[in-house]
């Protein structure tokens, strides 16, 4: 012990409630991106994470693609993508690498959004990756 400190011991409630909050602030940090349907789910999950996306139209499906569609936030236009396979996923990456920098990417769906700032909120709202 350092001189001038003295030990405090804790009661255990407040052990308990300090561990407890310790362990949801881990697991919510290694918490994995979910899967989504289609793209009004994915656009719903996007408004329970706080970006309101509005004015969903849908594109139908595309090579390699299950469903397409796209939304505004406030001005700014985002395309969303929703996946059935992996590997199709991994293909479309390939083919869309000139996009990385604006894109964010969860286990079978990809954000496309041209502002930075907007990446940001949608990342934390689905906890995505960017590539």
């Amino acid at each position: 012990m350092l001189p001038g400190t003295r030990m405090t011991t804790l009661s255990r409630p407040r052990a308990l409630a300090i561990m407890a909050a310790v362990v949801v602030a881990i697991s919510a940090c290694d918490q994995e991106p979910a899967r989504y349907a289609s793209t009004d789910a994915l656009v719903a999950a996007l408004g329970e994470g706080g970006v309101r996306c509005t004015d969903l139209t849908s594109g139908g499906r595309a090579r390699l693609v299950e469903e397409t569609g796209r939304c505004s936030v406030g001005d700014a236009n985002v395309d969303v993508f929703v996946f059935d396979k992996a590997g199709d996923l991994e293909n479309w990456m390939q083919l869309g690498r000139l996009f990385r920098g604006e894109l964010v990417v969860g286990p079978n769906w990809v954000v496309r959004a041209n502002d930075a700032a907007l990446r940001a909120e949608i990342m934390d709202a689905l906890n995505g990756d960017s590539p």
